[in-house]
């Protein structure tokens, strides 16, 4: 292989993975997240099964090279998502 094919296949690589993101991204992984999070409330008891069951689904959609991702990462997206999500709700308790 010569330089020019590596560097053809390393802009390949970046250029699908910049599409994946794209199609997470206009797909709408944090409303996937939200949408999650409000089923486990209403079925789920145990907070901690409800976070991991989040976790389980959002690492589940994830195409290939992304539900690679260390759980840990994704574990703070989703608790991101939920601390925004309650600051609403908890907003919206005040008002009523």
């Amino acid at each position: 292989m010569n330089v020019y094919t590596v560097v053809l296949l390393i802009f390949l690589f970046l250029m699908i993975l910049t599409y994946i993101l794209w199609q997470i991204k206009k797909n709408g992984l944090r409303q996937f997240v939200i949408e999650c999070i409000v089923y486990a409330e209403d079925t789920l008891t145990n907070n901690n099964i409800k976070f991991e069951s989040v976790c389980n689904k959002v690492i589940a959609v994830l195409p290939f090279p992304f539900n690679l991702i260390p759980s840990s990462f994704i574990a703070e997206f989703v608790q991101k998502v939920f601390d925004e999500v309650k600051v609403a709700l908890d907003y919206k308790k005040k008002e009523e």
